[in-house]
């Protein structure tokens, strides 16, 4: 967040975000799961600490919410070739 002025996590700690969410090169086949097993890993820390009334580790913070689901199901929404075709008459 250091000097941003956005209330976005991680901002100005680019390089430890990312460290924290790789751990395999970029373009490698098995980058898909591991960004699986990572939100999986981040989703049970902020479960654990909600559980044990702790604050979860800021770097687990960073898994998609709620809202940025609401968000994403609503741009695909718009991009859908269906809805394309019914606007065009």
């Amino acid at each position: 967040m250091a000097g941003s002025g956005d209330n976005q996590p991680g901002w100005g700690e680019g390089h430890t975000i990312a460290k924290h969410a790789s751990r395999i090169p970029s373009g490698h086949p098995e980058g898909y799961l591991e960004a699986f097993a990572q939100l999986y890993t981040d989703l049970a820390e902020q479960i654990a600490a909600r559980n044990e009334g702790r604050t979860p580790v800021k770097a687990a913070l960073l898994v998609p919410g709620v809202k940025e689901g609401v968000e994403g199901c609503s741009s695909l929404r718009e991009c859908s070739p269906l809805r394309s075709r019914i606007r065009a008459g």
